[in-house]
């Protein structure tokens, strides 16, 4: 009886050790997979997971690079290169889980992360986001105060923010499978960041984020341009979000806003000179403006060869 009941206990521990690992498995693997994709995606467990199972949904996608990340690898070696990276990702991890998102995926230097939340309203959700990346920006900017106190050049990052519908899901295949979201949405959130270089901003939002976007909540906005971006033949209008802006700066274009956007009216009306002249005035308060000069280039091509026939204002960015 005594040998039998050593063998029960001796068995009791096996599964309670077996058990115990299992959990750690599971935890472990809830950091290489968001709980929130795990919620669309393996309801029953994680053994049910399979290829190609998708879940569709609308949601708001930030994505994220850093600049001239290759010229900064080239001075750092491979773990100096790692540990500047999972620095920087922490740091912005933290901003995006504060206000309610999750990272989907880390792409070298890039990072992709959704606001998806049905259990509150839209509005909240796509405020969240900016707010998000707007402290996202900050804390680049504390983080830069540090690199600077040990001797590391300061770093910039660029933010695009755009909803519209994804699905949620896996791929790879049978052997090798990874969860993501996809998406003609992710597409142009992707697309949006790499416009922030070409108009020297921090963070740009679709219309779709815009009008979405409470008053009261203080945002600092301006309206950028109508684009057609590479892959996508209907044109998109792009506003800039300048809450991250030094306050010397945001000053800056909160002044210019009202001749600005007028501007804008002109340059869309084919009023070239009219345009010329408001953009010129918004550069004598705000002499760094690139998108101001930019306006003040094109409407001067315009009057020296009239836009083609059926012009609607965009231009495409490639």
């Amino acid at each position: 009886m005594g040998e039998l009941a050593e063998r029960f206990n001796q068995m009791s521990k096996n599964l309670q050790k077996s058990f115990s690992t299992i959990e750690r498995q599971k935890e472990s693997f809830k950091r290489f997979v968001p709980q929130q994709f795990l919620s669309h995606i393996a309801k029953e467990g994680l053994e049910y997971i399979h290829l190609g199972q998708g879940h569709s949904a609308n949601a708001t996608i930030l994505f994220s690079d850093i600049r001239s990340f290759t010229s900064l690898a080239e001075t750092l070696n491979p773990q100096e290169l790692l540990n500047f990276l999972n620095s920087y990702f922490r740091r912005m991890n933290k901003s995006i889980h504060k206000y309610h998102g999750f990272i989907d995926k880390f792409i070298g230097d890039a990072m992709m992360a959704l606001f998806h939340l049905p259990q509150k309203e839209r509005i909240t959700e796509v405020e969240s986001a900016v707010l998000a990346a707007i402290e996202m920006q900050k804390s680049i900017q504390l983080y830069n105060q540090h690199r600077k106190s040990v001797g590391y050049l300061p770093i910039e990052a660029g933010i695009g923010i755009h909803r519209g519908p994804i699905v949620i899901g896996t791929v790879g295949s049978e052997e090798r499978m990874e969860s993501t979201a996809l998406g003609d949405a992710v597409n142009i959130a992707s697309r949006l960041e790499g416009l922030t270089k070409f108009y020297e901003c921090s963070i740009i939002v679709s219309s779709e984020i815009y009008r979405e976007l409470s008053i009261e909540k203080n945002f600092m906005w301006r309206e950028l341009d109508f684009v057609r971006v590479r892959g996508r033949k209907k044109p998109l209008t792009i506003f800039e979000i300048f809450n991250s802006d030094t306050e010397s700066i945001q000053e800056q274009k909160q002044q210019i806003l009202g001749a600005f956007h007028e501007g804008l009216l002109n340059f869309y009306g084919r009023q070239w000179q009219e345009a010329i002249s408001l953009f010129e005035k918004c550069l004598q308060i705000y002499p760094q403006d690139r998108v101001s000069r930019m306006y003040i280039q094109r409407s001067m091509n315009f009057l020296q060869e009239s836009p083609p026939q059926g012009w609607d204002g965009s231009r495409m960015i490639r």
